[in-house]
């Protein structure tokens, strides 16, 4: 069993272009209507990560090395607490002969990046309105790396 904690900053939580980034640290009138940065206090953050990882080895198949293990970490963003969440792993490692070996491994993490038509949409008459041929309708692409 291993208890471990870590804090780190996080120049960009949400993922934003710089634009974006500009925009949300002076919000536009029209972005406080349409909600576009609705739950995003900062575009920069500092998260403290606790983690708890617990692991039991013991005989598995034949007699080889078995690895049970589990992780728990949970990110608590001190700006934006919309972000705050658990991520959840767990591993099964089976040690096989002439010194190979299997490992399954299944995470999960929520995600906080879903398609978002508006993000590309341009308020041509600045009626603060987005009308549907104002929409994008490709979403955009988003990936967050650890």
């Amino acid at each position: 069993m291993r208890v471990q904690s870590e804090v780190r900053s996080d120049n960009n939580p949400f993922l934003l272009d710089t634009l974006h980034k500009q925009r949300l640290a002076a919000p536009t009138s029209a972005d406080s209507v349409n909600g576009r940065f609705r739950d995003m206090n900062r575009a920069t953050d500092v998260i403290a990560v606790p983690s708890l990882q617990v692991g039991l080895t013991g005989p598995g198949v034949g007699g080889r090395t078995l690895g049970l293990a589990a992780d728990v970490a949970y990110e608590a963003n001190f700006h934006n607490a919309a972000r705050r969440h658990a991520e959840l792993q767990f591993r099964v490692d089976q040690a096989l002969p002439r010194g190979g070996g299997l490992r399954f491994t299944a995470d999960w993490r929520p995600s906080y990046f879903h398609k978002n038509y508006l993000a590309d949409a341009i308020d041509l008459n600045v009626d603060s309105s987005i009308s549907g041929t104002k929409r994008s309708t490709r979403p955009r692409a988003r990936t967050r790396s650890t």
